[in-house]
C-alpha cells in the first residue's frame, strides 16, 4: 500500500490558492508501477525579484537513482534561466529515488527561488511519463508553455529564452535543442538492427524541447495506441513523441545547436541513460519509428 502523505496530489494551479487534485484509484494504482513526483512553484521573493513572466513556462522532468543526489543542480541551472519556469514538477522512477528526492528537499528549496505546493503519485508509462498529462496537462493555463527536460544536463542560462524566441517565430512548431532532421539516423547502443532512417524530424528531450500546451492535447491517447501496437515504444520516447507530432501535423523546429553554437547545455557527469545496459536502443528505435507510422490512429486534437 503508498501511503496517504506520498500519494497527496497530482495536478497543477497557476492561482494563488493553489487548488491540487489527485488522480481517481482506477487511474493509479500500485500494479501500474507509479512513479512519485513532487511539485515545485517560484517563491514570491523570487517572482518579486524577476522580470519575467512567472506564469507561462511549466517544466517537467524525471530524475533517477544514479542521479537524484544532482537534481539540485539541474534545478539550480533552470532557476538561472534568463526567462524562468514558473513551476516545476520533478519525478521519481521509483520508490528508492523518491526517498532520497525527500530528503533532498530541505536542500533544493533553501535557496527560496521554489516552493514544495505538492506531491503524485503517477502511473509509470516509461520514460514518457514526464510528459504532462490528464489532469495535470487540464489545470496548466491554455497559453502556457511547457518545458521538458532532463536530469542530466546543466541548461544554458538562455536556453528557454531563445526556445520561445523561436516559439514566437513559428508558433505553429515544437523546439528544441537537438533535433535530427529527416533522413538521419538515431544512434543506437550495442545494437544489432539495421540503422533507421528517418521520415520524420526526431526531438530529443535530453537537451531541451518546448511546446505550446494544444500540441500535448492528443499525446495520451496516441502514446496508449502506440505502445499497445508495439511495446518497445514505452522506452524510446524521444521516437514516439516525435511520431506523434509528425501524424499530428505538428511541425518541429531544427534544433537550437547548429544555429547558436554559443549556446551550450552541459553533461554535469552523471551517469549514462538508464536504460542503456537493458535495452536494445536501436532495435527499439527501430521498431517504434515504424509503428507511429503503421498504428491506425485517428487524432481528435489540432496544434
Amino acid at each position: 500500500m503508498f501511503s496517504v502523505a506520498v500519494a497527496l496530489a497530482i495536478g497543477l494551479s497557476c492561482v494563488s490558492a493553489l487548488r491540487v487534485e489527485t488522480e481517481s484509484p482506477a487511474e493509479v494504482k500500485a500494479s501500474d508501477n507509479p512513479l512519485f513526483a513532487v511539485v515545485l512553484r517560484r517563491s514570491s521573493t523570487a517572482i518579486k525579484n524577476s522580470s519575467t513572466d512567472p506564469n507561462d513556462v511549466w517544466a517537467f522532468l524525471t530524475t533517477t537513482r544514479h542521479r537524484v543526489e544532482s537534481i539540485a543542480s539541474v534545478l539550480g541551472s533552470l532557476a538561472n534561466q534568463t526567462h524562468i519556469p514558473s513551476h516545476v514538477t520533478v519525478l521519481a522512477g521509483d520508490v528508492e529515488t523518491n526517498a532520497a528526492l525527500e530528503k533532498l528537499i530541505p536542500s533544493i528549496i533553501s535557496d527560496g527561488d521554489y516552493e514544495v505546493i505538492g506531491k503524485s503519485l503517477v502511473t509509470d508509462i516509461g520514460p514518457g511519463t514526464k510528459y504532462p498529462r490528464g489532469q495535470v496537462l487540464d489545470q496548466i493555463p491554455q497559453n502556457a508553455s511547457i518545458f521538458i527536460g532532463d536530469d542530466d544536463k546543466l541548461y544554458d542560462p538562455r536556453l528557454i529564452e531563445i526556445l520561445i524566441q523561436e516559439q514566437r517565430a513559428d508558433p505553429g512548431a515544437a523546439q528544441g535543442y537537438f533535433v535530427r532532421m529527416t533522413g538521419d539516423h538515431p544512434p543506437g547502443h550495442n545494437t544489432h538492427c539495421k540503422r533507421v532512417r528517418l521520415s520524420f524530424p526526431l526531438a530529443y528531450a535530453s537537451g531541451g524541447l518546448l511546446f505550446r500546451k494544444p500540441m500535448l492535447e492528443g499525446l495520451q491517447a496516441f502514446c496508449q495506441a502506440v505502445m499497445a501496437f508495439e511495446p518497445a515504444c514505452k522506452f524510446v520516447d524521444d521516437m514516439y513523441v516525435s511520431g506523434y507530432l509528425y501524424r499530428s501535423g505538428i511541425s518541429v523546429g531544427p534544433g537550437l545547436k547548429s544555429k547558436y553554437p554559443h549556446l551550450r547545455n552541459r553533461d554535469w557527469g552523471g551517469a549514462t541513460h538508464a536504460l542503456k545496459f537493458e535495452h536494445d536502443r536501436g532495435c527499439e528505435n527501430l521498431r517504434c519509428h515504424y509503428a507511429v507510422q503503421a498504428v491506425d490512429y485517428q487524432f481528435r486534437h489540432g496544434p
